[in-house]
């Protein structure tokens, strides 16, 4: 059994049965290492993409207004139809539509979805109220945090533990992270309720400024009238049963509240996760060093399916120019993915290549910069070269190359 040379695993001896990167092997002796390139400066990605920085109000309240209308009527048919294959595909609808109306609010939040602010902040109230989520926490997180500091040190969707954190965890919480990190629909729904919503997206924490606090539990306040008005509804059309009210609340409220967790855990799963994209830590100079859009995921598939998500996978189009609103982000991206060249984050939507990402990116090293498996052995090459420039023309590891490792 010849020893491993690989980042985070020099000098150790690997189980034969373990398939491990690299592949194919790296230089024996020495770390891995890729072509390199110079990348084309922000300000040039960003002039090339404000074009399509165009909002259109009457598409943008069209686009709001279907959404909202199946939403209804998703929930109408959970609520009201006699057959149970309707009510579940009337949930799933329901649940879907939350999803897109999460998308419509983003760009709201953006102030981009029309060209109206006062609008986009209805709207985003609203498009956000559906899936329970409070509009003044997404501000916050979502624009002061997640923007400026993409893949950071931050709280944030998906970060990747390391692995000393993974074992100083107590054993439920190790089988927590196993079940969240793993490709299950029951995993995704548990993730996006319990680890995304309950924790950071109802009520403000105690860390955050004074003024962001008042505000946010006003729309705690909104969301807590608008799901007892919800729970009122369904119990006015079940009759006064309890045994109806229970089955019209699953079909209506909870059915879809699952379905809409399971979807939206999906999309900010793979907006930035996968074996070729690195994380950063507290203090690590070459994160300044990196783009968002090379931190972020192009999410590969047909225009039709495309616009069926509202884009939500043309990512780092958004990432380098956020006033882009959703309906013209496809083609942005494919300009973006142009100017990118074999440099650009772009993977096919196959079940094949999902279900290795979810095998590949368990943990982070963030030392060696490569993710690992839930035993720490390297299962991406090193992401971040040891010298890295903090600055937009330094080298860069080829995504390509490190999408076949």
């Amino acid at each position: 059994m010849r020893a491993n040379r690989c980042p985070g695993c020099a000098g150790t001896t690997k189980p034969p049965s373990i398939r491990c990167w690299p592949r194919p092997p790296c230089p024996e002796g020495g770390p891995m290492s890729l072509p390199s390139y110079r990348i084309r400066s922000r300000r040039e990605l960003v002039e090339a993409l404000l074009p399509f920085a165009a909002p259109d109000t009457r598409r943008g309240v069209l686009l709001f207004c279907v959404d909202y209308g199946l939403f209804l009527l998703g929930t109408a048919l959970a609520l009201l139809a006699s057959h149970p294959a309707l009510r579940i595909a009337g949930a799933l609808l329901a649940g879907f539509k939350m999803s897109t109306l999460y998308a419509i609010a983003h760009d709201a939040a953006h102030n981009t979805l029309t060209a109206s602010r006062g609008l986009n902040k209805a709207i985003g109230i609203v498009a956000y109220l559906t899936g329970f989520y409070n509009y003044r926490l997404r501000l916050y997180d979502h624009l002061l945090r997640h923007h400026p500091l993409v893949n950071g040190p931050q709280p944030d969707a998906y970060r990747p533990m390391t692995l000393a954190q993974y074992r100083a965890c107590p054993l439920w919480r190790r089988a927590w992270e196993r079940f969240i990190r793993s490709p299950n629909p029951l995993a995704l729904m548990a993730y996006g309720a319990v680890s995304r919503l309950l924790k950071s997206e109802v009520f403000p924490k105690k860390t955050m400024p004074l003024a962001v606090r008042r505000e946010a539990w006003l729309y705690a306040g909104l969301m807590g009238v608008y799901l007892c008005g919800f729970i009122g509804l369904i119990a006015l059309a079940s009759a006064g049963s309890w045994l109806v009210f229970a089955q019209n609340l699953f079909f209506a409220l909870v059915l879809p509240f699952l379905a809409f967790q399971a979807w939206m855990a999906i999309v900010v799963y793979f907006q930035h996760t996968h074996p070729a994209v690195p994380w950063f830590e507290e203090g690590d100079e070459r994160h300044r060093g990196f783009g968002a859009e090379e931190l972020s995921v192009h999410m590969a598939m047909p225009r039709a399916v495309s616009a069926l998500l509202h884009h939500a996978y043309c990512h780092a189009a958004h990432h380098v120019c956020p006033s882009i609103p959703c309906y013209r982000l496809y083609d942005a991206q494919q300009r973006l993915d142009q100017l990118m060249g074999a440099k650009a984050a772009v993977v096919p939507f196959r079940a094949g290549t999902l279900l290795d990402v979810f095998r590949r990116c368990k943990l982070y090293n963030y030392e060696a910069h490569c993710w690992t498996d839930f035993e720490g052995w390297p299962t991406s090459p090193s992401l971040v070269p040891l010298r890295k420039r903090a600055s937009r023309s330094a080298n860069q590891s080829d995504f390509q190359q490190l999408a076949r490792a």
